[in-house]
């Protein structure tokens, strides 16, 4: 809930997802983890930011995962993913989760030629 609250809050300018999915004995596989970071913008100063990191288990938030999905919109959040391809399968096949749009870190790596990322 508590996410929620920050994802939901005034000041939200990035979040950067991760997940981690487990396939062993299973045909798709499944979300085990979210990991979240999200950077506010601080109130006090401007042109200052804070950032908080969290980490969410999606099996036991299995249902909650989706109340994250109108603050991932918003379009004055920016999303940020590596190999954004897995990332959005995971999110839409397990929480209904469609991101229009995001920057990805794996495909700008390609794009600049730097393969060890």
């Amino acid at each position: 809930a508590r996410v929620v609250e920050v994802l939901g809050g005034k000041g939200v300018r990035d979040v950067a997802i991760g997940v981690r999915t487990h396939a062993q004995r299973s045909f798709d596989g499944f979300t085990c983890l979210l990991l979240l970071g999200v950077r506010t913008a601080a109130d006090d100063e401007e042109g200052s930011f804070s950032v908080r990191y969290y980490a969410i288990d999606a099996l036991k938030l299995r249902n909650s995962v989706p109340l994250l999905a109108p603050a991932l919109r918003s379009p004055h959040v920016s999303v940020v993913v590596h190999s954004a391809d897995r990332v959005l399968l995971a999110l839409r096949r397990d929480f209904g989760i469609a991101l229009p749009s995001l920057f990805d870190t794996g495909r700008c790596a390609l794009a600049l030629d730097w393969h060890h990322y």
